[in-house]
């Protein structure tokens, strides 16, 4: 399916959503790297923030639900953990 091929502009706007996840993992994952060998700073750190940023807001009604993980990654400070999971 392509979505031009439709009009459908929701689904245009949901592609920033792929977009978006595929940067905050790759920063995800350069950040567990930097991590591991010890060269991580704060200030690394703080150019993410306004990716994290740019990503976490709703596009079409929809978010990325990974967000708060994706960022504990890239941070090193883990969120809460969210009242609404059921315990197994």
């Amino acid at each position: 399916m392509i979505w031009n091929d439709h009009g459908n502009t929701s689904l245009k706007e949901i592609g920033t959503h792929a977009a978006g996840l595929s940067a905050l993992s790759s920063v995800a994952l350069e950040a567990m790297d930097l991590r591991n060998n010890g060269t991580i700073t704060s200030e690394w750190i703080k150019t993410k923030q306004e990716l994290i940023k740019k990503y976490s807001v709703a596009i079409a009604e929809t978010e990325l639900d990974v967000i708060p993980e994706l960022t504990a990654l890239i941070t090193g400070k883990l969120s809460p953990e969210s009242t609404e999971y059921p315990l197994f």
